[in-house]
């Protein structure tokens, strides 16, 4: 299995260009746009969480959980902004580090 990067999706990266990501970063760090017509770009999960670390002061911190009768892990993105009112913001269970990763990242664009 190679590994991959996971991109954001089209909605989270909407929501990231009109909170001005994107706008100044120089091209290598962005990935091809979704189509033709469509200049939004798609940039990784892991760039979009250290723009938001480093120019906002937004952090992510990822929880695992083990249902031991289940014999099934979870996880959750908490969102901490710093620069705030430093409460954490929760988000729901999800199947894959991904998808909670994913939630974070809204969350955290919510919070600029």
């Amino acid at each position: 299995m190679a590994l991959k990067e996971q991109l954001i999706s089209k909605k989270i990266a909407k929501l990231a260009k009109e909170k001005g990501f994107g706008v100044s970063q120089p091209s290598r760090w962005i990935h091809k746009p979704y189509s033709e017509s469509d200049p939004l770009f798609q940039p990784t999960q892991s760039l979009l969480q250290k723009w938001l670390r480093d120019k906002h002061n937004i952090h992510m911190r990822q929880i695992i959980f083990y249902d031991s009768k289940l014999k099934k892990v979870t996880f959750v993105c908490d969102v901490m902004h710093m620069n705030g009112d430093n409460h954490i913001y929760k988000s729901p269970r999800e199947d894959s580090y991904e998808e909670a990763l994913e939630i974070g990242l809204f969350n955290g664009l919510e919070l600029i």
